[in-house]
């Protein structure tokens, strides 16, 4: 890989893990196993026009410490939405239906996941979650206190 592209991976990497992070804690505070973010909260996020192949296999690399399960829906040849998932996700997988109707089975089978969407007012850019995380990990904030649905 010429060196360009691995200095590229290497920030895609370590943005990976700062998105992985703050997912877990709003996990952790939301007391939910899988969360699903989708294009309109992921492309801003990862600084990406669109979603590809390459990148799903990027962030499960790069996220599976936090997330062991993480699964891409695709229209086209582009991710709609993102599974993280700290349970296997198989079953909910299948099948046609929205991700509002693919939580609510989950919820229906004990499976606690949340949907974040463009209605959900996500921090959306790098400097703003290492801000926030830098601030909870200095002991100047509170997990309560980290961004979650209005």
């Amino acid at each position: 890989m010429p060196e360009s592209s691995q200095q590229y991976r290497e920030a895609a990497r370590r943005l990976h893990r700062k998105i992985a992070v703050y997912l877990v804690l709003r996990a952790w505070r939301e007391r939910a196993e899988c969360i699903a973010l989708d294009r309109t909260v992921l492309k801003p996020l990862l600084q990406l026009r669109a979603i590809q192949d390459q990148h799903v296999e990027w962030i499960k690399n790069d996220m599976a410490q936090w997330f062991p399960c993480i699964r891409g829906l695709y229209a086209k040849k582009s991710v709609e939405v993102i599974y993280f998932s700290r349970v296997p996700l198989g079953r909910w997988m299948d099948g046609k239906m929205s991700d509002a109707e693919r939580v609510r089975a989950m919820a229906n089978d004990g499976v606690h996941a949340v949907l974040i969407d463009y209605r959900d007012r996500l921090e959306t850019s790098e400097e703003k979650i290492t801000a926030e995380l830098a601030l909870l990990a200095g002991g100047l904030n509170l997990p309560a206190a980290v961004p979650g649905p209005k």
